[in-house]
């Protein structure tokens, strides 16, 4: 299922998804921030939690500054350390 930004609170915790966004974040990578809108830098993250999506990997891939589409299962965490 391909996932709309402003839909992402619909999707069922455990359900595979697909999501298109702009990484936070360029170079080799397996859990970075993925974003609605491209940012203007690495350290300027919405404020709003509804247009960011923690993506966790198994392996590293790497990213560049253009839109990436990630698909896997969605895991709903409300215990995240990093607040996200």
């Amino acid at each position: 299922m391909h996932a709309r930004w402003e839909a992402l609170d619909t999707v069922a915790d455990g359900s595979v998804a697909e999501v298109t966004g702009f990484p936070l974040t360029t170079g080799a990578s397996s859990d970075f921030l993925l974003l609605a809108e491209p940012s203007c830098c690495v350290r300027h993250a919405p404020s709003d939690r509804g247009l960011a999506v923690g993506v966790a990997m198994r392996d590293a891939v790497r990213l560049g500054t253009g839109a990436v589409r990630v698909r896997g299962r969605w895991r709903v965490q409300d215990d995240d350390p990093t607040d996200w």
